[in-house]
């Protein structure tokens, strides 16, 4: 037996009380945070703080922060506790070294001319392990700091060791008295190919280059790599979000339902083929500009990366493709309804709409005036400029498609919805801050106290009438009241998936739905919102928590059954298994 035994079994700390558990947790974490500090500042001199107290502040976030997570998290691996630590570090140590700094644009970037007020701590001699660059400083430092977690619950299992009491029943007793009666993981088990491959490689991609750009603007790190453009532009830094989630979200229903892989592979050809045209035509019409001398580098290396992607996405347009059954099934019933004409004509308004917004674009790039207006904004810097036109024009084709195939609206939709919905929050925060002020391409400064509200009122509009004419056509052709679109498609996705496709549950599952929400109809307003919720926390929250999936009604039926099986609906001898087991009880309540 183990000393300290395995991290599913039960240790001393069971035996404690709740707040005991909490107790010893927040002492141990947070001495232990002292400790690491205080060998840091005192007897390695590896930095040193500007002010004495602050030592005790982190000592505190260490106890009152990282205590409750371990308890919370006491039965799920421990590199879960060390990957959050670690993030939340090198975020806090890139923030330390940004958010002081007073900067000058000079020479197409940002230049460091002193600080506005010291910093909480500064590194000695501006490094650490001879680590010099503030990205690779924050890597390693929150590298060092996620000891802690691993220290501090060695420690709280020696102090409990004690208490320390065998299982009355093994989990391998429980899994041979229930495992006959549970479904084998390999019946469910879907058969993935390259295309599943290659579009999580895609979706990961755009995903760490999304949440690198949003950490460095949120930190301020006007100098990190790639990252010090986007303070240049703020319309254009809003465009690129927008553009970014779409990738994101049509390569992960590629990825997780192989019914739609072939469109959304034509919608991810035609933004890349966009960005390299784009790119193409800034770098070969424009000179370099001296303002932003590294332009022309970024739009070659953003050909040949886009270029190799659109290439593999080519093959899979082409491919031979059979269309699933109910695409056409659902184009014969609903396009006969004024709900649906209405919703089909809207896409093709707004296809044409974000059409004319990508000309433009290209017509303010070439003919504009630099130091004004909507020409200040699509002017420059050129990479963000060929972001705005692949966003507007990868819009404009999703209007088109969707106008043309209603059948594939509910896996597409969503996407859209979430990346107006990132893009109407950024248009918001940076609004906040008053007027919009950008450089120009001639390095000018333009102030445009109107943009960010115009920004807000497109996209905006375009937000509210998806999500409100998709609430009519459910409530229309659907005949749902109380439940919203996606918690709707939800509920049939789960009828589907339970039951087996010998029993057709496609032909049952609107008379499910229909059953459901008239029960929920018929409940007081707080309980009829509390029974939705569980629709709700499966369709967005489980699948993000399970890998990063997409909506949960928007993956295939053999995805569906996979996720249900493999992370919701698991026996109690794998659930205390699992990497994330002290979070089961956020999946599936314990009987």
């Amino acid at each position: 037996m183990r000393l300290l035994g395995r991290r599913w079994e039960a240790d001393g700390r069971d035996a404690l009380s709740p707040f005991g558990r909490l107790a010893l947790s927040i002492v141990v974490s947070g001495a232990v945070g002292y400790l690491l500090e205080y060998i840091g500042t005192e007897q390695l001199h590896a930095f040193s703080n500007s002010n004495p107290a602050t030592i005790y502040a982190a000592t505190a976030v260490w106890a009152f922060v990282l205590g409750p997570l371990l308890v919370v998290l006491r039965k799920a691996s421990i590199l879960i506790p060390m990957l959050i630590v670690g993030v939340l570090f090198v975020v806090l140590v890139l923030f330390n070294h940004y958010h002081f700094i007073m900067w000058q644009f000079s020479a197409g970037s940002f230049q460091e001319i002193g600080l506005w007020a010291p910093r909480i701590w500064e590194f000695r001699a501006g490094a650490i392990l001879g680590l010099h660059h503030p990205l690779l400083i924050a890597l390693a430092a929150g590298a060092i700091e996620t000891v802690v977690v691993p220290v501090s619950v060695i420690v709280q299992k020696l102090l409990t060791i004690k208490l320390r009491k065998p299982p009355a029943v093994t989990l391998e007793e429980i899994r041979g008295l229930f495992e006959s009666s549970v479904t084998p993981l390999d019946a469910l088990k879907p058969k993935r190919d390259f295309g599943f491959v290659f579009m999580r490689i895609i979706f990961f991609s755009y995903g760490i280059y999304f949440a690198y750009m949003i950490i460095g603007l949120l930190v301020g790190g006007k100098s990190l790599p790639v990252v010090g453009m986007f303070f240049i532009s703020p319309p254009e830094t809003v465009n690129t979000i927008m553009k970014l989630t779409l990738m994101i979200t049509l390569a992960g229903v590629g990825a997780f339902n192989e019914g739609v892989r072939r469109e959304a592979a034509i919608l991810l050809t035609i933004g890349h083929s966009i960005s390299v045209g784009a790119s193409l035509w800034l770098y070969f019409a424009y000179p370099v500009n001296p303002v932003f001398p590294d332009d022309h580098k970024f739009l070659l290396s953003s050909v040949v990366g886009d270029g190799l992607l659109l290439v593999v996405l080519l093959y899979y347009v082409f491919k031979k493709h059979i269309e699933p059954e109910d695409f056409s099934r659902v184009e014969d019933v609903e396009l006969r309804t004024p709900a649906s004409s209405l919703m089909r004509a809207f896409f093709l308004a707004f296809g044409i709409l974000f059409t004319l917004f990508t000309v433009a674009i290209i017509y303010y790039r070439a003919f504009g005036s630099p130091d004004s207006g909507q020409g200040a904004v699509f002017g420059g810097p050129d990479p963000l400029v060929s972001n705005s036109l692949t966003k507007y024009g990868t819009v404009a084709a999703f209007g088109y498609f969707l106008f043309a195939k209603p059948g594939v609206r509910k896996y597409l939709t969503p996407g859209l919805v979430i990346a107006f919905s990132f893009s109407l929050i950024a248009t918001i925060i940076y609004g906040l801050q008053g007027s919009t002020v950008l450089i120009t391409r001639r390095g000018t400064i333009a102030v445009l106290p109107w943009f960010m509200m115009l920004h807000v009122i497109v996209d905006g509009t375009g937000l509210m009438l998806i999500l409100g004419l998709r609430r009519l056509l459910y409530h229309v052709d659907y005949q749902i009241a109380s439940l919203r679109p996606s918690s709707a498609e939800c509920v049939m996705g789960l009828h589907e998936a339970f039951r087996e496709s010998s029993q057709e549950p496609e032909l049952s599952s609107r008379e499910v739905l229909q059953r459901i929400d008239k029960h929920i109809s018929g409940l007081r307003s707080r309980r009829r919102g509390l029974v939705a919720f569980p629709f709700w926390l499966i369709e967005h929250v489980f699948p993000v928590l399970n890998w990063f999936r997409p909506p949960f009604s928007t993956i295939s039926r053999v995805e569906q059954r996979w996720m249900l099986r493999r992370y919701v609906l698991r026996p109690s001898y794998e659930r205390a298994k699992a990497v994330t087991a002290g979070s089961g009880r956020v999946h599936v309540q314990d009987r």
